[in-house]
C-alpha cells in the first residue's frame, strides 16, 4: 500500500465523515455505498486507485444465454458515454470498476467515480439472472404501494 493510496482513502473517509479507515491485510479498504460493497485497492503500477464492485455470478450457462449476454454487453458499452467504468468478467463474476489516478488529487473526482461504479453496478444487478439483483427486488416488493407515484421504465 502506497502513501498516496492511504492518504486518498483517509481524505475520502473524512469527506464522508466515516472516521478512520480500516485497511485489510492485503492493503485494500472496503466501503459500502447505497448497499453496494466497494473494494478500494492500489493498482499494481501504484499510480491509481481501483474502485471495484461485484455485480454477481455469471456462470457458463448464464453467460451463454444470448439475450442476457447481449443486454449486459449493450449496457457496458452504454456506460462508456456517461460513466467512467469498465465492466469485466472475473472468474465467472461480473464486476464493475473504475480507476482514479492519484495525480488528480481531488477527492470529489473520486466521489464521482464511486457514484459511477455504484450506479452501473445497480443497473447491471437489475438485468442479471436470479440472485444478483434479488435484494433490490425484495426491497421494492416490501414497499407499500403509493397511488400518487408514477414510475418510468427504460
Amino acid at each position: 500500500m502506497t502513501q498516496a493510496f492511504r492518504q486518498t482513502v483517509q481524505e475520502l473517509w473524512q469527506l464522508a465523515e466515516l472516521g478512520t479507515p480500516q485497511f485489510a491485510e492485503n492493503g485494500t479498504a472496503l466501503l459500502t455505498f447505497d448497499d453496494v460493497a466497494l473494494v478500494l485497492s492500489c493498482a499494481p503500477t501504484e499510480e491509481e486507485m481501483w474502485v471495484t464492485a461485484e455485480v454477481g455470478p455469471m456462470t457458463g450457462a448464464q453467460s451463454g444465454h444470448p439475450d442476457r449476454l447481449h443486454k449486459v454487453l449493450g449496457l457496458s458499452f452504454a456506460f462508456l458515454a456517461s460513466h467512467d467504468v469498465l465492466v469485466t468478467l472475473e472468474n465467472e463474476r461480473l464486476c464493475v470498476s473504475g480507476a482514479y489516478p492519484f495525480k488528480e488529487q481531488n477527492v470529489h473526482v473520486l466521489s464521482a467515480l464511486i457514484s459511477d461504479v455504484v450506479s452501473a453496478t445497480e443497473t447491471l444487478k437489475r438485468v442479471m439472472p436470479d440472485g444478483a439483483g434479488k435484494s433490490l427486488v425484495k426491497q421494492a416488493e416490501n414497499l407499500p404501494l403509493r397511488q400518487d407515484l408514477v414510475v418510468f421504465q427504460p
